[in-house]
């Protein structure tokens, strides 16, 4: 049995698989998860176009899965090849979920599955995902 207040086993291997160590980034990412809001329209914009990804039954399975990409995938930086402008990326190999928030971490800009996984988010233009 586990120490009171240790992370549970599942929580552990999230971590590892994901790369991240707790430390004051986590709660960074948790305040992004829980308060970053998407522009309108964009959620069902996405949802249209990545759900059958996941597959999520719902939106809001699939915002929850966005989010939670955020909490648990490795953070990065790049810039968005439509706009040019500096991005956060947080990845997650071990469900191969990518989401892009702005620099301030205020707005969610995407949420999906890319199809050559690491190699994309390594590929995305001044990358920091190592």
């Amino acid at each position: 049995m586990a120490a009171p207040g240790a992370p549970r086993a599942s929580e552990a291997s999230a971590r590892e698989a994901s790369g991240r160590a707790p430390g004051p980034g986590r709660a960074e990412a948790e305040r992004v998860a829980r308060s970053a809001t998407w522009s309108p329209g964009q959620l069902q914009a996405h949802f249209a176009k990545h759900g059958r990804e996941g597959p999520y039954a719902t939106i809001e399975a699939y915002d929850a899965s966005a989010r939670e990409t955020i909490r648990v995938g490795r953070e990065f930086t790049y810039l968005d090849r439509t706009t040019g402008a500096r991005r956060r990326g947080f990845y997650d190999l071990s469900t191969n979920g990518f989401t892009g928030v702005t620099e301030d971490g205020r707005r969610i800009t995407t949420y999906f599955h890319p199809d050559s996984g690491e190699h994309y988010v390594r590929g995305l233009l001044e990358s920091t995902y190592r």
